[in-house]
């Protein structure tokens, strides 16, 4: 193995990391890199039943037990969902987040993207591509070099073509071992495909 790598993948939620960039997550961290999963919003919203505050708490430990099976680690920070927005307050507690890691590689939802929280995320990420460098805009130490971003290919777009597309092939017993950490959405994910089939 060559250099190696710091990648850190963005997602706005506890479970977009690893339902869609977990294969490549898997594939850097089994050749040696170090990968963190990075949810911006805690995820609290996303039940329909239990607290919001419990919300958060059971998707964290579930982003760290999945992230474990990739070969990874998990960072939930703790701005509410959807309540993201890129304004500069928030821009600056991301900034010095990637600071702190100071990733080579930074792999990120597209700007266009059907989830509010999603546009926010991948807006941070674009937001402080040149910053990363700048001195003084971060208490943080400025990085050397802007980190290569990639975005996800869900849902293109033509306006958001990519440049290259690269396919992904990962055993299916790390897919399992990672979605197993996390009953919570993958057991809504079935009921939602249920409930398409039915309608």
């Amino acid at each position: 193995m060559g250099e190696k790598l710091r990648v850190l993948v963005v997602g706005a939620h506890p479970d977009d990391c690893e339902l869609t960039y977990g294969g490549m997550a898997a594939l850097y961290a089994d050749a040696g890199h170090e990968v963190l999963m990075m949810s911006v919003t805690d995820g609290r919203t996303g039940h329909h039943a239990m607290k919001p505050s419990a919300v958060a708490v059971r998707r964290r430990k579930e982003a760290r037990r999945a992230a474990k099976a990739l070969g990874a680690r998990s960072k939930v920070l703790r701005f509410h969902s959807n309540e993201l927005f890129p304004d500069i307050a928030t821009r600056k507690v991301f900034l010095s987040e990637v600071r702190r890691f100071s990733p080579h590689v930074i792999l990120a939802h597209q700007l266009e993207d059907y989830h509010p929280d999603h546009r926010a995320s991948v807006q941070l990420v674009l937001d402080i591509s040149y910053s990363v460098l700048v001195p003084h805009a971060s208490r943080v130490k400025a990085m050397r070099e802007t980190p290569v971003i990639m975005h996800s290919g869900r849902g293109l777009t033509t306006a958001g073509a990519p440049e290259r597309i690269i396919c992904v092939p990962i055993d299916g017993n790390t897919s399992r071992n990672s979605m197993s950490g996390c009953p919570g959405w993958t057991r809504r994910c079935r009921r939602s495909r249920r409930a398409v089939r039915a309608g």
